[in-house]
């Protein structure tokens, strides 16, 4: 019987330029030549110190750029809740 142990190993979550233009279906030179454009669209910029793009950052950026959210929080209803509310105080 051998003595294997299990390694963890996470799902990268840096992409290279390469990766980045692959996730948007376009070439490295595309990537580069519309940089500029996707800042400005709010793209996630390159980490300098990691040297990548945050692959998380990516996906959610492309969520929002398709009109799709995360979960709403426990408060978002706030206002509505309020005047729910505040009607049945003013019928008693």
């Amino acid at each position: 019987m051998t003595n294997s142990k299990f390694q963890f190993q996470p799902e990268p979550r840096l992409f290279n330029a390469s990766q980045v233009a692959s996730r948007l279906g376009k070439g490295e030179t595309w990537l580069y030549d519309h940089l500029a454009q996707l800042s400005a669209q709010g793209f996630p910029a390159r980490d300098p110190l990691l040297g990548g793009w945050d692959a998380v950052a990516i996906e959610r950026w492309w969520d929002k750029r398709s009109e799709m959210s995360e979960p709403k929080a426990a408060n978002d209803n706030f206002w509505e809740d309020w005047r729910e509310n505040w009607k049945d105080d003013g019928e008693n």
